[in-house]
């Protein structure tokens, strides 16, 4: 583990690197495979105009708001996805394509292999529900 001063947040660039990789398991837990399809699929299903690394950083902001974190309930929960949907960077992309981020990240998070990842009209299809579903938190 990397030193860490109680006044002083400092971590090693070794323990850094190790803590991106962990995060990056767990987000694309299939590896390299499953973040080139992912982008594909987004590819496909997004209109505006962005870099691969925007588009798979809202995916990520889309997984870690689904993922419940200890000792936080539904509302806590919708309230970090409220403050996603909200934040300046999610705003270069319509309500309607963010849903298309929540959908991937909520579809695929059952996932047991690869092959189960969702197609672009499954994806756009539920995209759809959750615009319904949450329109609250898009206002």
């Amino acid at each position: 583990m990397g030193r860490q001063i109680s006044w002083f947040g400092f971590t090693t660039k070794k323990e850094r690197r190790r803590q991106e990789e962990l995060a990056r398991r767990k987000m694309f837990p299939f590896g390299e495979a499953q973040r080139q399809a992912e982008l594909r699929l987004l590819r496909a299903l997004i209109r505006v105009r962005a870099a691969d690394t925007d588009l798979l950083f809202q995916l990520v902001q889309a997984k870690d708001c689904l993922h419940r974190r200890e000792e936080e309930d539904a509302e806590d929960q919708n309230a970090r996805l409220r403050e996603w949907l909200h934040s300046q960077l999610a705003r270069a992309f319509p309500n309607r394509e963010l849903m298309c981020f929540l959908a991937l990240a909520e579809l695929e998070q059952d996932m047991q292999d690869l092959d189960q990842l969702p197609d672009a009209d499954t994806v756009r299809r539920r995209a759809e529900q959750l615009c319904t579903e949450r329109a609250a938190l898009l206002w």
